[in-house]
């Protein structure tokens, strides 16, 4: 993980819990847990909220405690919409999507064109680089 990223999870960790929610692998997952010292779920098959009920139940949170930040609209902040939690799209941090991943974006950027046009959403507008 890029050392912002890192500092960024520890400062965080001293006022949230913070989990996260992967639709990849354990093995794939598990090196990124471990390095940030944080838990997570593997296999969530988001949009899918299964891992979400999880978070919620293993930590005793109710909805208003718990927030979704992901950097796909088709899969994380979908999910988080899903389960009537609050979402947070950020931007990726890889260059380089998967396949499937790749697939997303195309569809992200059909959504992101339609509200745009609508009025209702235009990146970058809600955060400063």
């Amino acid at each position: 993980c890029p050392l912002q990223t890192r500092v960024l999870i520890r400062e965080l960790q001293k006022d949230f819990i913070i989990v996260i929610s992967s639709n990849n692998n354990t093995k794939r997952l598990k090196p990124y847990l471990e390095e940030l010292g944080i838990e997570g779920t593997s296999w969530s098959i988001k949009p899918s909220i299964k891992s979400l009920i999880y978070i919620k139940t293993k930590y005793k949170l109710n909805k208003k405690e718990m927030c979704m930040i992901g950097d796909q609209i088709v899969t994380d902040v979908l999910a988080g919409n899903r389960f009537g939690i609050k979402t947070i799209l950020v931007d990726p941090l890889g260059d380089k999507d998967l396949r499937i991943t790749g697939l997303n974006r195309r569809l992200e950027a059909m959504i992101i064109n339609r509200y745009e046009k609508k009025g209702l959403f235009k990146r970058g507008n809600y955060y400063r680089e």
